[in-house]
């Protein structure tokens, strides 16, 4: 903490509230800690709470609510402020310049939305970076801390359970603008299929967890909320038995309806284990900083915020500032009405920056890549590439200077004998070496689970026969800067576009030598339940093919007869860009994992043509 942090303690004893409220630069000076101590009206405390929750749930579809709600909020707030902080501590909190308050919460207390509490200028959340630190009787156990180093490797768990776009589009924001610091992040997306077994298996790998999905909270049984995935719910009661020697991330951000929400963290005998919510679950697992939610949210503006907040602790803002700008940032975006802000709360330490950690790591050892998990390895690198170590000056020019003399003494002889025809040779082969023909290298690599968990690979080439719920990915490279295209034609010769993401506006440009896969290297298609034969057609063009684009744009808004027809026209477009494709020719042999971790090998497969080329599969779907 800086000397200007202002620390607010806050406990509860019987029907009592003892607080104090300080500057950390008096709290050094002072050896004594003062307080103040008195009866508070508990039931009027409970009905403000109680106001709060009903003016924030009176929010439209939108989240917002109505000017007259939004001052009524304010009053809520600023009578819960009245009946919990003394004259003292009120003046203290009005009149100080610091930037941070840290509150220090008896665990009987975690309940009262703090950060809404208003002073008749600014609620608190506002005013100040807020963070809450919780002081609790339940057993912490033996936790590790954790060892930061740069870059800081973050996982993304976006949308489990395939229903939820808006979660899987602020998966993909996310980790696209940490990727752009990746001198500072190293991020890893996984979405549907999610399951628990994976998140429990690999979430120590991590400093940084996202959560972008939903979440489940049951005030009648704590222990059984959770994180809704794919499978199942990954509980509190689990997460809570995941703290050991091994240490957990430094930070969760779980931007999920309520999953802040909590009773009184109150341990009533004989019931030590209990756990309250997700919050205390992944504080007591060892978590050190944990970003919730108290109310339901709004898909768009939560991942507006979750963004903003990533962006400034990029930025090298302490995480209670981060949350208190994200804010902000959003009201500026959404208005005030748009009560989203309000929900997110801050357990841990608000003064915490990532920078500080970047620049004591930097000065105790030289800067080294954070190691990756195994199953992340062939999620965000591309498989079988190799570090070549930089030649030394003499060998690097001595052989291209060679070949140049041994060119010119070629060209002088033959100008010896073709005087004339040197120059359209010098014209014609310059020709062919400006317009070299664009080639697509791909794999289409398959993966089935089988009934004991692990996973098989399934050969998927031409006339392959595959079943409902198997598993496939497409890894492609084209040698130019092209227009990629995916698209999957099922048994009832519907098109449906797989690449680009039709849920997210993308060109699909990718570039020269860069190798990716679709949906991505932690994401799988799967097929449905309706068998038939199914054509996988993969396409690169120099130019964007504007005319397939507009046919599939228009199947979004057409009925299922329009579709088939709008399908037979695209198919149609798709034969004239065949003719002009070569054979297939047999590439590189690449390594592939399979989401159990296993390693399978397969040949890439090349086809090459001027302009645009397309590779078609057809499989047996049984």
């Amino acid at each position: 903490m800086n000397d200007r942090d202002l620390v607010l303690e806050v406990s509860k004893e019987g029907r009592k509230i003892r607080i104090g409220c300080y500057e950390k630069s008096e709290a050094t000076e002072r050896t004594l800690r003062p307080y103040q101590e008195f009866n508070a009206a508990w039931e009027q405390i409970e009905a403000g709470c109680r106001e709060i929750i009903v003016l924030l749930n009176h929010a439209n579809k939108e989240a917002r609510i109505t000017e007259d709600n939004l001052q009524d909020l304010k009053k809520s707030g600023q009578f819960l402020f009245d009946l919990l902080v003394t004259p003292e501590a009120r003046e203290k909190i009005n009149s100080t310049t610091a930037k941070n308050l840290i509150l220090y919460l008896d665990d009987q207390l975690v309940q009262i939305p703090w950060e809404l509490l208003y002073n008749g200028e600014e609620f608190l959340c506002r005013k100040f970076a807020v963070g809450r630190i919780v002081g609790t009787r339940q057993p912490l156990g033996n936790l590790r801390s954790r060892d930061l180093r740069a870059p800081f490797k973050v996982l993304v768990l976006a949308d489990p359970r395939g229903d939820l776009e808006a979660g899987y589009r602020e998966g993909t924001e996310i980790r696209d603008l940490l990727d752009k610091i990746e001198e500072k992040f190293q991020v890893d997306l996984k979405s549907y299929p999610l399951d628990v077994e994976f998140v429990k298996k690999y979430i120590r790998d991590y400093d940084i967890v996202h959560y972008a999905g939903h979440a489940d909270y049951r005030s009648q049984n704590p222990c059984e909320s959770g994180w809704l995935l794919t499978d199942g719910k990954l509980r509190a009661n689990e997460i809570c038995t995941m703290g050991g020697l091994q240490p957990m991330p430094l930070m969760v951000f779980s931007n999920a309806c309520q999953s802040g929400h909590t009773d009184q963290w109150h341990i009533q005998e004989g019931c030590e284990q209990r756990i309250f919510g997700l919050a205390n679950a992944y504080l007591l697992s060892g978590v050190q900083h944990y970003i919730g939610t108290f109310w339901e949210i709004l898909d768009e503006p939560s991942s507006y915020f979750a963004k903003r907040f990533y962006s400034f602790l990029a930025e090298g803002e302490c995480v209670g500032e981060a949350v208190r700008k994200a804010r902000g940032t959003l009201i500026d975006a959404y208005g005030e009405e748009t009560i989203v802000w309000a929900s997110y709360m801050l357990y841990g330490d608000p003064t915490f920056t990532l920078v500080s950690q970047e620049q004591a790591v930097s000065t105790a050892r030289p800067a080294t890549q954070a190691p990756r998990t195994e199953w992340s390895q062939a999620l965000r690198r591309d498989a079988g590439t190799q570090l070549h170590k930089t030649k030394p000056a003499r060998q690097r020019y001595l052989y291209p200077v060679m070949g140049l003399l041994l060119l010119a003494a070629l060209l002088a002889g033959y100008y010896r004998l073709y005087p004339d025809g040197i120059y359209a040779l010098l014209k014609d082969g310059l020709a062919r070496s400006a317009v070299p023909p664009l080639t697509l290298s791909m794999n289409v690599i398959g993966q089935r689970r089988e009934a004991d968990g692990s996973y098989t690979e399934i050969l998927v080439n031409e006339g392959s026969i595959l079943r409902s719920r198997d598993h496939f990915q497409v890894h492609l490279e084209t040698n130019r800067p092209a227009y990629v295209y995916v698209l999957l034609y099922d048994s009832q010769g519907k098109a449906s576009q797989l690449f680009p993401d039709p849920k997210i506006a993308q060109p699909g440009f990718v570039k020269a030598s860069k190798r990716i896969a679709v949906p991505a290297s932690d994401l799988w298609f799967w097929l449905d339940e309706r068998p038939g034969l199914e054509t996988l057609y993969v396409l690169a063009s120099e130019k964007p093919l504007a005319d397939i684009r507009g046919l599939l744009g228009k199947m979004e808004l057409a009925d299922d007869g329009t579709q088939k027809q709008l399908s037979q026209e695209i198919q149609e477009k798709i034969t004239l860009v065949q003719r002009g494709v070569g054979g297939i020719s047999k590439g590189q042999l690449v390594s592939y994992t399979l989401d159990d971790g296993k390693k399978i090998q397969k040949v890439t497969e090349v086809v090459s043509g001027t302009g645009a080329v397309v590779r078609a599969i057809t499989i047996q779907h049984q």
